[in-house]
């Protein structure tokens, strides 16, 4: 068995989770990079469910499943079974799940990426350099200010994550967002109202006539946006062409599924060589890491040329 162990990361979350009443929040799980099982995983999950691309709320869902460790500061002994991590990865928010996605496709395939798209103006196709660093921070930048509005704590339900704010002469309580909102969108059809209607926690107070006053619909929306920045990713991009300046939303989780499925036919190729030149098994080859797996493929690539470099 080969030792990974240097690959786990320990990353902290905006939000974090909290799984038993009167418990402080947890706000850090460690995290693994994907190796050969998570790729092959994730393209038998498609092909056992018979459709071209599940949603990728369940996805997300299926992979960190495989890749987190959660420690509850809490309970230094908890052990989390995957039903539990499961429950947790839906209730986490939106934001907090992107923040894994960037984060796990940093540690598997690098910080940096290149994304191809036509401007919204002259249509020309542009090939624009990103980095997940700067997608984070730009994200978190442009933040406008918590301070208009209160946490609120909750002991009654599942969500901790209410806040308080003020529109006109009503006092607005909400949600945010979460894993279980994601799947209902994507499997169940849920629209914008119904959503809103879930996650205005005093609807019953303020009036459900409010649902159709637009601008409180955009307020209920910039405070989603505000309150958990990551959950609304938008690029904004200038065309070398035309000089157009346009912003087009990033939804990290479909990039980089589509992103392991391309690079699927590759998996069969490393496991050969990697197996002529080690005489590693299969199973052993595809427990690595992939940017392990890629690091002695490169050195399997020097030598043959002859550009291994002992120093």
């Amino acid at each position: 068995m080969m030792n990974n162990s240097k690959y786990l990361r320990e990353i902290s979350l905006m939000h974090g989770f909290n799984n038993r009443e009167n418990h402080p929040l947890i706000k850090k799980i460690q995290i693994r990079p994907l190796n050969g099982f998570d790729e092959e995983f994730l393209n038998t999950l498609e092909i056992e469910n018979g459709i071209n691309v599940l949603p990728y709320p369940i996805k997300t869902n299926m992979l960190l499943n495989r890749v987190i460790n959660i420690f509850d500061t809490n309970d230094p002994y908890k052990k989390y079974d995957e039903s539990e991590k499961l429950n947790i990865l839906k209730k986490m928010t939106i934001g907090d799940r992107v923040y894994i996605i960037l984060y796990l496709r940093k540690l598997t395939f690098g910080n940096t990426f290149q994304i191809d798209i036509p401007c919204d103006s002259c249509r020309n196709l542009m090939s624009i350099d990103l980095s997940i660093d700067a997608i984070i921070n730009n994200s978190l930048a442009t933040q406008n200010n918590r301070m208009d509005y209160e946490y609120v704590s909750n002991k009654k339900t599942d969500s901790n994550f209410f806040y308080k704010f003020k529109f006109f002469n009503s006092e607005v309580i909400i949600r945010l967002l979460n894993g279980l909102d994601q799947e209902n969108i994507s499997l169940n059809n849920i629209n914008e109202t119904k959503l809103l209607e879930s996650c205005i926690v005093n609807l019953n107070s303020i009036g459900h006539e409010k649902l159709v006053d637009e601008a409180f619909r955009s307020k209920i929306n910039s405070a989603f946006s505000d309150l958990d920045p990551l959950s609304d990713i938008l690029l904004t991009l200038v065309c070398p062409s035309c000089n157009n300046v346009f912003k087009i939303p990033f939804i990290i989780e479909d990039f980089f599924f589509k992103e392991i499925r391309s690079r699927l036919n590759n998996l069969e190729v490393d496991v050969h060589w990697l197996a002529f030149n080690y005489h590693w098994t299969e199973s052993e080859i595809l427990s690595l890491p992939i940017p392990k797996r890629k690091r002695y493929l490169q050195l399997v690539r020097n030598t043959i040329e002859g550009e291994i470099d002992y120093g």
